[in-house]
C-alpha cells in the first residue's frame, strides 16, 4: 500500500495535542490539590472574627478587674495562630487564581491544537481514501477483465458441452460501487455515476466485448501450441 504523506504532519499535531493536554492535566491536578487545603476556610476566618471580639471583651473585663490578664494572653495566642492559618489560606486562595489562569490558557492551548490538526486529520484520511480508491479501482479493472477471459473461455466450452457460466446474462450482473474520490473522476458512468463505468460498460454492450475476447483467447491459447479444435 501506498504510504500516506500526510501522516507525518498528523502524527506531529497528535503529539501537540498530548502536551497541551498532558500540561491542562497537570494543572488541573495541582489545582485541586490546592482547593483541597481551603476546605474549612471560612470557619477558620469566621472563628477568628469571633476570637477577635471575644478578646475585645476581655481586654475590657481585665481592664476593669473582672477577669485575670492570662485570660487575655491565652486569647491572643490563639487569635496569633488563626491568623496565620487564614494568612496561609489567602495565599493559597492567590495561588489557585493563578492556577485557574493558567488552566484557562492551557485549555485554549488544547482547543488550538485540536482545531490544527481537524483540517490535517480530513487531509489524511481522504488521502488514505484516494490510496485505496486506486487500489479499489486496480482490483476493479482486473476483476473485470478476469471476468471478460473467463466468459471467453465460456465460449469456447459452451459449443464442446462444458459451459462455465449462467449466460450472456452474466455481463448484465457484474457491477461494482463508485466513490466520490478524484481517482474515480474518469470512472464515472453518466446514468449511473455511483457505478464504475468499468462495468456498467459491460452491462450496455450486453456483452459486446465477447467476440474480441474470444478472438484475443484463442490467440493466446492457440500461442501456447493449444489446437482448439480437437
Amino acid at each position: 500500500m501506498k504510504k500516506n504523506e500526510k501522516l507525518p504532519g498528523l502524527l506531529a499535531d497528535q503529539q501537540e495535542i498530548k502536551a497541551a493536554t498532558d500540561k491542562d492535566s497537570k494543572i488541573k491536578g495541582v489545582t485541586s490539590e490546592k482547593k483541597a487545603l481551603l476546605a474549612g476556610s471560612d470557619e477558620r476566618k469566621k472563628v477568628l472574627a469571633q476570637k477577635r471580639r471575644q478578646a475585645e471583651t476581655t481586654a475590657a473585663e481585665v481592664a476593669l478587674g473582672d477577669a485575670p490578664p492570662e485570660d487575655l494572653e491565652k486569647l491572643k495566642k490563639e487569635i496569633e495562630a488563626l491568623e496565620k492559618e487564614v494568612a496561609a489560606d489567602d495565599s493559597i486562595r492567590e495561588l489557585v487564581n493563578g492556577l485557574q489562569r493558567k488552566l484557562f490558557d492551557a485549555e485554549s492551548e488544547v482547543r488550538a491544537a485540536k482545531n490544527k490538526a481537524h483540517p490535517d486529520l480530513i487531509a489524511f484520511l481522504l488521502t488514505e481514501a484516494e490510496i485505496l480508491g486506486a487500489e479499489y479501482l486496480a482490483s476493479a479493472r482486473q476483476t473485470v477483465e478476469l471476468f471478460r477471459r473467463l466468459m471467453a473461455l465460456d465460449a469456447l466450452l459452451t459449443p464442446k458441452g462444458y459451459p462455465v457460466s449462467y449466460g450472456a446474462s452474466m455481463y448484465q450482473k457484474i457491477s461494482l460501487p463508485r466513490f466520490m474520490l478524484e481517482c474515480h473522476t474518469d470512472s464515472m458512468d453518466q446514468g449511473t455515476p455511483y457505478l464504475l463505468s468499468e462495468t456498467t460498460d459491460l452491462n450496455s454492450t450486453g456483452g459486446g466485448f465477447r467476440e474480441k475476447d474470444v478472438n484475443e483467447e484463442k490467440s493466446r491459447l492457440e500461442a501456447l501450441g493449444v489446437d482448439l479444435d480437437l
